[in-house]
């Protein structure tokens, strides 16, 4: 490893630029004179010496030039070990320009973090936009379903479960106000998210205003649960009273059918509790109380696969004891508001 000091002279006097070439002078890895010598040489203190050769000249090696300046990598502040300070400049750039550099990444850093944080902004905001939209939808679309009655489409217990989560205004109030296991909780909750009733949102709901004021409306003036499994169920009475004195509602086919007389038709393991928990939305009478014919409203659930098997066993069980089953839909509504 060869070391070459070059020296600039930052003074005019001959004597003053000897003494600086002399102090840099190197033999080799060591310089060649001492502070002392020097010192002795030009007639002058050695605290003067270095005093002096920095003040007149800067030395660095020639060698080591900044990439970016074509200066000098580094300036000798103090005279030591040439080696050591060779170790010290072997870098690409002067202090100067090495600090330029880092204002620059720092900089270009900040311009970075400020692109990610609008690209960031937009994004989000993009969110909030598109949610806002799938509101919008979700609200016309519950619009609709107000409008169209879908609720009348729901069990008694689907229907009474709206109503207790419009009047507690919580899920899991209405769960166990209504002692729903979480697994019914659930598909009765995602049922009513499906039809547009309820949109779950970050486990909670929201409603349609109109459709919660008139369940609450029904909340509060019943304090149990209504006889009628919706409001057209109730409408569905009022047109059956305006023909007939004696109609009951919600009534138990065993209570006017025996179960003796029944059991060879139960063929399926589920026949016989079915018998025994079904009821009939309206039985018509006579004037002994003898049942002439039973009536179903038919609000859309019917329609389940499941519940239309139920619907025909049913139909089996009156039509054996002679009993004829009427079904009413939402078109006998509209005939009879025509007439």
């Amino acid at each position: 490893m060869s070391l070459l000091i070059k020296v600039e002279h930052l003074s005019e006097d001959a004597k003053t630029r000897e003494l600086c070439r002399l102090f840099w002078e190197l033999e080799g890895r060591k310089f060649t004179y001492t502070i002392e010598e020097l010192g002795l040489r030009f007639g002058i203190h050695r605290t003067q010496v270095p005093k002096t050769v920095f003040a007149n000249s800067r030395a660095f090696f020639a060698e080591y030039t900044c990439r970016d300046c074509g200066g000098p990598v580094g300036v000798f502040r103090r005279r030591m070990d040439p080696v050591e300070y060779y170790r010290d400049f072997r870098r690409e750039r002067c202090d100067e320009c090495e600090r330029k550099e880092r204002d620059r990444q720092i900089e270009e850093e900040c311009r970075r973090g400020e692109a990610l944080r609008q690209a960031e902004e937009k994004y989000r905001m993009q969110q909030l936009e598109a949610l806002q939209l799938q509101r919008e939808e979700d609200t016309r679309q519950m619009q609709l379903a107000w409008e169209r009655d879908v609720y009348e489409t729901l069990s008694l217990i689907e229907f009474n479960c709206l109503v207790q989560m419009a009047v507690t205004g919580h899920m899991k109030k209405a769960q166990l106000a209504m002692g729903l296991s979480k697994d019914d909780a659930v598909k009765i909750m995602q049922k009513l998210h499906d039809l547009f009733l309820i949109r779950v949102e970050d486990r909670d709901f929201r409603m349609l205003p109109e459709l919660k004021r008139a369940l609450i409306s029904i909340g509060v003036k019943r304090r149990v649960g209504p006889v009628f499994g919706s409001p057209k169920a109730r409408d569905a009475y009022r047109m059956l009273k305006q023909k007939y004195m004696f109609v009951f509602p919600e009534i138990p086919l065993c209570a006017f059918i025996g179960k003796g007389a029944m059991e060879h038709l139960f063929t399926e393991p589920w026949h016989e509790r079915y018998f025994l928990t079904c009821r009939s939305d309206f039985v018509v009478c006579d004037f002994e109380g003898y049942p002439e014919f039973a009536v179903e409203y038919n609000g859309g659930y019917h329609e389940d696969g499941q519940q239309t098997g139920r619907d025909e066993f049913k139909r089996r069980i009156l039509n054996e004891v002679g009993l004829p089953l009427r079904v009413i839909n939402r078109q006998d509504f509209a005939d009879t508001n025509a007439e």
